[in-house]
């Protein structure tokens, strides 16, 4: 059943049209598959298509002619730098705010360094040009916000300003590109937290991608952390935690 779906999900994704789901014509992700098949072959644009559909035939479920994101999903990908990963994310991204996501999270590596220059790839090959999206963490990562500090109330009005008005439009979607930081985790979780009491999430889960899932992310401290009875945590995975069980999630990690 899996392996259908993901096909009718793959036919969909290329014709923009299915004879159950006439809301969703995933326009990005075409726009996304044409720009790679024209600069490195129709092969590995076939590749990012079966890798999205199949990605996404185990996030989503086809109800009443609509697709419906499972919070529930917590799914791996396995693969070497050579064979794509950020390409796979990007398709995954794309595909999912076509079947209605409207936040994105995107937990990528350690330092400013290695954010940036996933900032900078999603911003060449998909956030450039399409005013549907839009990236708050183009300039750089979220800031902790600090009541009463005049800098960080003016840059947080803004910040959430931008993202209210962005959300607010038809279609559009919020793409969060952060590093994995205790200060940058908290300051994510405080823009999720606005929005939701803006009701601007969305009816999908949220989308939380985690490049490099088994670096960083993982529990040092102990086996179990669940935030309730086991409280003993490393940071960076206790602020991971929270995001994932404080809002509706589907998670995906990439390794």
């Amino acid at each position: 059943e899996h392996t259908k779906f993901a096909n009718r999900l793959a036919s969909h994704m290329m014709t923009g049209h299915s004879p159950s789901n006439t809301d969703t014509d995933f326009l990005t992700f075409r726009n996304l598959f044409d720009r790679l098949r024209a600069k490195h072959g129709q092969d590995s644009a076939e590749e990012l298509l079966q890798s999205t559909s199949k990605m996404l035939a185990s996030t989503l479920e086809e109800i009443d002619g609509r697709y419906i994101a499972n919070p529930s999903v917590n799914g791996v990908a396995f693969g070497s730098i050579q064979s794509g990963k950020s390409t796979s994310m990007t398709g995954l991204t794309s595909a999912y705010v076509d079947a209605g996501g409207k936040v994105v999270v995107l937990l990528a590596g350690l330092t400013d360094d290695l954010r940036n220059q996933t900032q900078s790839r999603f911003e060449k090959d998909l956030l450039h040009d399409n005013p549907r999206l839009f990236s708050p963490t183009t300039i750089s990562d979220l800031s902790t916000y600090r009541p009463g500090n005049d800098k960080s109330e003016n840059l947080w009005y803004q910040t959430r300003a931008n993202c209210l008005r962005h959300l607010r439009g038809e279609g559009n979607a919020l793409v969060i590109i952060t590093k994995k930081n205790k200060d940058t985790l908290a300051a994510t979780h405080t823009l999720l937290d606005y929005l939701k009491q803006h009701h601007l999430l969305g009816d999908q889960p949220i989308l939380v991608m985690d490049d490099e899932c088994d670096y960083a992310s993982l529990n040092t401290r102990s086996e179990l952390f669940d935030g309730i009875t086991n409280l003993n945590a490393s940071r960076i995975h206790e602020l991971t935690v929270g995001i994932r069980t404080g809002f509706p999630v589907v998670f995906w990690g990439f390794t």
